[in-house]
């Protein structure tokens, strides 16, 4: 099955979610089954729905690297496969705030007229912009272009967290848009079901464009995150069988190679006859054993 093969039935499947983004900064879809959505038309791959919209575009030809890594639940873990390009083939964005004009290439054709503007969180292959026709919101973006856009007590942002426009964060292998509203832990409004964005400036201050616990190829810039079907999932009433063998068919073509001999070392010793303890061995390792108990015992 070729990487196009692989988008193109995630994309079918509504229990896969996706994101688009960095740590700390990132827009994330997924479609609830049965949810009203069109399929966009080639040479994108995604959907529009009324909650938001997934647009791929793979003309650059994609890296892929998947990865399981563990979850704070003490019998899970979580798994992914992550899109992107080499980084030394992507430019920075703005690192300030700078408007974009019309949004020609928005999804929703009403919105195309609309403003633009890149919020200039300054990283390699990741813009995180709003998108609005409203007058009064564009006039203070208007009057916050060149200007830190994360600043404390900054005016652009309370204006964007007051009007809750449109969220698009872009990648040169696609983009997010989010219709729905901006959560906030300070006025009580949940982060809602479905399309949503996070901006969190304490996480983006790390710097790192994935968490820590996944271990990316040399040279790799992730810039797409799309997040199989999980055997554990809530929704489930038994071990998904089926879901798990699919992945681990995604995560032998496009895993590490060291993540890979770890856990298959693991697995052999946990399911012979001689009894079986953790590696002393180095992180890799270790988490690859851990993750083999949990998927041994789950299954």
């Amino acid at each position: 099955m070729t990487l196009n093969d692989i988008i193109t039935y995630q994309l079918n499947d509504s229990a896969c979610a996706w994101s688009i983004g960095v740590f700390g900064a990132l827009a994330e879809f997924v479609r609830a089954p049965g949810e009203e959505a069109t399929r966009l038309p080639p040479p994108l791959q995604g959907w529009l729905s009324g909650r938001g919209a997934l647009a791929l575009d793979l003309r650059p030809a994609p890296q892929a690297c998947a990865y399981e890594i563990l979850s704070a639940r003490r019998d899970g873990w979580r798994h992914g496969l992550l899109l992107g390009l080499p980084e030394r083939a992507l430019s920075c964005g703005p690192s300030r705030l700078t408007d974009l004009g019309e949004d020609g290439a928005a999804l929703r054709p009403e919105a195309r007229r609309e403003r633009l503007f890149d919020l200039g969180l300054g990283r390699p292959g990741i813009r995180f912009c709003i998108r609005s026709g409203d007058t009064a919101l564009i006039r203070a973006l208007e009057a916050a272009c060149g200007r830190p856009p994360l600043e404390e007590g900054g005016a652009a942002m309370a204006a964007i967290k007051a009007a809750s426009p449109t969220r698009v964060v872009v990648c040169p292998l696609g983009r997010i848009e989010v219709y729905q509203a901006i959560g906030s832990t300070a006025k009580g409004i949940p982060t809602p079901e479905g399309p949503h964005t996070h901006l969190l400036p304490k996480l983006l201050a790390s710097g790192r464009a994935q968490d820590a616990n996944i271990a990316l190829p040399e040279g790799f810039l992730p810039l797409v995150s799309l997040y199989p079907r999980h055997p554990l999932r809530e929704d489930a009433e038994a071990f998904d069988a089926e879901a798990q063998a699919a992945f681990r068919e995604l995560l032998g073509a496009y895993g590490r190679p060291d993540y890979l001999a770890a856990k298959a070392e693991a697995e052999a010793a946990l399911l012979s006859a001689a009894p079986a303890s953790a590696p002393l061995g180095d992180r890799t390792a270790r988490t690859a054993w851990r993750i083999a108990v949990r998927q041994l015992a789950a299954a």
